[in-house]
């Protein structure tokens, strides 16, 4: 049995990447994957953007902080997550 691997993906106002990035992981040849999102209150699109992304793969997590919570908690937010 292969081990899940966990991604975390901490952002803020990612709209110019975050299809990028998820495409590619999502397209590598171990599927055995978990993708964890932490939008950190963006003003963009990324939040419909990941939505999208949830919509069609189940192994895609998404969370979205009601307030700018800053860039270290939130890369702390995505760790503590599984």
């Amino acid at each position: 049995m292969k081990s899940v691997i966990s991604i975390g993906i901490p952002v803020f106002n990612g709209e110019r990447f975050i299809s990028t990035v998820l495409d590619s992981l999502l397209n590598q040849s171990y599927k055995n994957i978990e993708i964890i999102i932490s939008d950190n209150s963006s003003d963009d699109s990324t939040e419909s953007i990941c939505r999208m992304y949830v919509e069609s793969d189940s192994r895609i997590k998404y969370y979205r902080q009601d307030k700018n919570i800053g860039m270290f908690p939130n890369f702390n937010f995505v760790f503590n997550q599984k």
